[in-house]
This record gives C-alpha cells, sequence and structure tokens, in this order.
C-alpha cells in the first residue's frame, strides 16, 4: 500500500534525549502499537463504525467483522471486513487513516504512538482549543503555524501525525469523486466515508474523538508488485496488461483533475480479466476546476511519463512488463529533445527490438542521430508532460502513422 512520507523535519542532536529511560522505551513504545494492531485490529474483532454513504450527508451506524488484517500498515491501516447490515457487498475494504499505527513520518521509529500519550495529548489540546496554550499548528487552524518547529514532544507528534493522515484522507476521498466516472472500472468504488470512535462523548475534536476512513470495492486480486513477467504471466500477456495499464491512466489523464503522484507497480492491482484497478490516491495532486492542460503544471514528471518508466524497469533483474518503448514521431525527437537522444535509445534496446522501431541511417543527420523512426510504425505524437504538436488534430496518444523523416 501506499508508503507513508510526511514532510516532517528531522529532529536535531541539541533535541534528541540519550537518557536510558528514553532509549530503553523505544522497544516499549514499538510493542504497544503492535499490541493495539493485535486487538483492536485482529481478524475477527467487531468495529461499529459510523458510516456516512458517498454523495450523502446522512450518517448510520454500521458493524462490521474483521475478515482479514493486511500487514503491516504503512500510512493508513488497511482491513477486509464484513457488514452487518445494510445493503453492501458480502465483502468490503476498510482503510482507516489511524495516527497511531503504521509509518508516522520518515522515520517509523521516530516518537511511536503509546497509549500513556494520550491523557497528555488530551489535556494540552484542550488548552489549545480554549486558547490557553499558543496554536502553532496549521492543521488545527492556528493563526501563526510554526513552520519547521522540531516536534520534541510526543503529544505535538501525534498533532502532526494526525494533520497528515487527515489530509492525506481527505485528498483521497475528494478524488474518488472527481473520478466517480471510473469507479468499478480503472479504480475501486468508493461507498463512503466512516468514523472510528475513538472514545465516548462529549466530543472535544477530531484529533482525539475519531479515526477517519473509507469504505471501499474489494476483489481478491495481487498488484502488479507481485505478479512476475516470464513466471505468473507470459511476456505477451504483460505487454497486453501493460497497455492495459497505460490506458487506465489516460483515463484519468483525459478527465485533467487528478495526478496520481504515488505511481508503483504496488498500487496497481491486477483483474483476473488482467485490467488494472489502481489505488492509493492519498498524494495525489488535484485541480478542482478545469482549465486548459497547457496551464496546468504539476512540479516533476507527470503520471504517464512515471508509469511508462515503471513498467520498463527491470529491477533486481526481473523481467520488464514492456520490453521497450513505444517511439515518438521524429518530428519530436529533432526538434524538442536533445540531440543525439536517438542514438543512447537505439543502443540500449534489444537488436530485434530496436530494428523492430528504428533505422540507421549511413551518416549522422544535423541533429546528431545515427538512428531514425522507421516509416509506418505505432509513434506517439505527445510528450507524457502534457505537451503536444501545435498541428496534431489526434486525440489518443499512440496512433497509427506515417513517421516524419529526418532531414
Amino acid at each position: 500500500m501506499l508508503r507513508f512520507a510526511a514532510a516532517f523535519p528531522s529532529r536535531s542532536r541539541s533535541h534528541v534525549q540519550t537518557s536510558t529511560h528514553r532509549l530503553n522505551s523505544r522497544s516499549h513504545t514499538a510493542e504497544a502499537s503492535q499490541s493495539l494492531v493485535n486487538t483492536i485490529y485482529s481478524p475477527g474483532a467487531r468495529l461499529i463504525l459510523e458510516f456516512t454513504p458517498a454523495n450523502s450527508n446522512t450518517g448510520q451506524k454500521l458493524p462490521v467483522t474483521i475478515e482479514r488484517t493486511f500487514v503491516p500498515f504503512t500510512s493508513a491501516v488497511v482491513l477486509l471486513v464484513q457488514p452487518l447490515n445494510g445493503p453492501f457487498p458480502s465483502k468490503m475494504i476498510l482503510k482507516l487513516n489511524d495516527r497511531r499505527c503504521g509509518n508516522r513520518g520518515y522515520d517509523s521509529s521516530d516518537l511511536p504512538w503509546h497509549p500513556s500519550i494520550e491523557p497528555i495529548l488530551y489535556k494540552n489540546l484542550c488548552e489549545i482549543l480554549r486558547g490557553a496554550r499558543e496554536n502553532g499548528f496549521k492543521c488545527l487552524g492556528g493563526t501563526e503555524p510554526r513552520y519547521g518547529i522540531v516536534r520534541t514532544e510526543g503529544w505535538e507528534k501525534e498533532i502532526e501525525v494526525w494533520g497528515e493522515k487527515t489530509r492525506a484522507w481527505r485528498t483521497e476521498v475528494r478524488v474518488y469523486h472527481l473520478l466517480q466516472s471510473l469507479q468499478g472500472t480503472v479504480i475501486p468504488r468508493f461507498f463512503g466515508t466512516v468514523k472510528l470512535p475513538l472514545q465516548a462523548p462529549p466530543a472535544m475534536h477530531a484529533v482525539t474523538d475519531f479515526v477517519p476512513g473509507m469504505l471501499l470495492e474489494y476483489f481478491d486480486a495481487p498488484s502488479l508488485e507481485d505478479v512476475e513477467v516470464g513466471v505468473d504471466v507470459t511476456t505477451t500477456e504483460a505487454e497486453c496488461i501493460s497497455q492495459n495499464v497505460l490506458a487506465a491512466y489516460r483515463c484519468i489523464a483525459d478527465l485533467d483533475c487528478v495526478e496520481h503522484w504515488d505511481i508503483r507497480l504496488g498500487n496497481i492491482l491486477l483483474r483476473p480479466d488482467h485490467t488494472p484497478s489502481i489505488i492509493d490516491f492519498g498524494h495525489s495532486v488535484l485541480r478542482e476546476e478545469p482549465r486548459h492542460t497547457k496551464l496546468w503544471r504539476v512540479p516533476g514528471s507527470g503520471d504517464m511519463k512515471e508509469i511508462r518508466r515503471r513498467l520498463l524497469s527491470r529491477d533486481a533483474g526481473a523481467l520488464p512488463w514492456r520490453v521497450a518503448e513505444t517511439p515518438y514521431t521524429q518530428e519530436i525527437y529533432n526538434k524538442h529533445l536533445i540531440p543525439g537522444v536517438l542514438n543512447e535509445i537505439a543502443q540500449e534496446l534489444d537488436p530485434a527490438e530496436r530494428d523492430a522501431r528504428f533505422e540507421r541511417m549511413p551518416v549522422k543527420d544535423e541533429f546528431d542521430n545515427y538512428w531514425r523512426v522507421k516509416t509506418g510504425i505505432k509513434v506517439r505524437t505527445q510528450l507524457d508532460d502534457g505537451w503536444s504538436l501545435e498541428d496534431t488534430e489526434d486525440d489518443e496518444n499512440e496512433v497509427e502513422r506515417t513517421s516524419v523523416d529526418a532531414q
């Protein structure tokens, strides 16, 4: 699942307590966190959720039984649950953004959760809410949030972690609404949001009152990370699957409102019919208002560029999902990429794959290339960062057309 990488500053050496008590407490706090997982989130346990269906403001109590716990937890607690009432599927995925579990920053061992911190957190949070203590937390609506401040107190860490996990939850919920037309195909079906109460009323604040979460469609499917090309699927099947994955990301790109921003093979589930379902949108970048693609620039490379790179990767010597990339038009190589780039691309390919896509020229052209794209093959007319040729009228990224010969 999604790896939690919240932007928490590392504590400087001057703030690190090195007392014997503090060092020895590390193992105890880790054990306490694991104990929480083994009790509240253990298979067979029952949870009473406050469920609000998608596109509704009316909540209801929903008891569920945990059938399976997907461990280890990373950014969220992920459970396979059985609802005990209501018009629901027999099994669903319950995803909870619990500040107490999983990764809590760059260093997951840094100030792990312990039950003893809760009363201290409650006391300090009460003081902040009534104005008796300075509110230096952006996630609590502080008027003067202390950016870059090192949090050395456990209760402060709890508020920071809550803020990051709640932000990820809100982002993911919004993504499912924005991509509603793709639910059940490109992404799982979204049933609604949930709250898991942490304490009895009266309510004080979401930090201590409940764990936010969501209910999603479940299907028994491995991720691409768990499928080995050449063992579980043939190379021919892998190429077909990779084309389906690219098509799925194009569907998201066509809606022009979400950048996934956490593209890993582990975040792409593979259904039995070899179609993908993309998951984990907590770190996505959103654009709420329609604008022309050229006016929306996301920092770094786009989703299409990154998923192509992932599918071509040969990590740990494993066979890649794709053996070679579909070439751009010759015009793009000549006018918009660095001189001589085709030489590097051709040299890195297997000879058979290279000869199927490129042909060698007797002399170097004016763009320092010894190779050019073969005429009549499938080519891409659009760069992965969203730039497209002004004179093309084709909406597809890959089309059958005659490549432009080098001058």
